[in-house]
């Protein structure tokens, strides 16, 4: 029982010495309860902005790696389809000069 005496006044002093931690914030002396509370309604809000605006970004940033790899993946194709183009002309030409070099019968 005497725990929960402490967590309170507990809570209460941490508060202060993590807003004395960020210099954007201004140093508040909470003294009642509602006003802890409100504190930290107004810190979450502030958190969730901050971490929508990092989910967009995040999210933003994903979809512009999967447009990259999307078009690295038909250039990919397009190289592959080039290639195997080269490839049957090359064998198609060295079965023509293989037929024009044979050997001739010397006696």
């Amino acid at each position: 029982m005497k725990n929960l005496y402490i967590i309170p006044a507990l809570l209460i002093s941490l508060s202060g010495f993590i807003f004395a931690q960020d210099a954007a914030e201004e140093v508040v002396e909470v003294s009642t309860v509602e006003a802890l509370l409100a504190l930290v309604k107004e810190g979450k809000t502030k958190e969730q902005a901050a971490n929508t605006e990092r989910e967009n970004k995040f999210l933003a940033n994903k979809n512009k790696q999967a447009s990259i790899l999307a078009a690295e993946k038909r250039e990919l194709a397009r190289q592959e389809k080039i290639a195997d183009t080269l490839e049957a002309e090359y064998k198609k030409m060295k079965r023509f000069f293989v037929l024009k070099k044979k050997p001739t019968i010397k006696n």
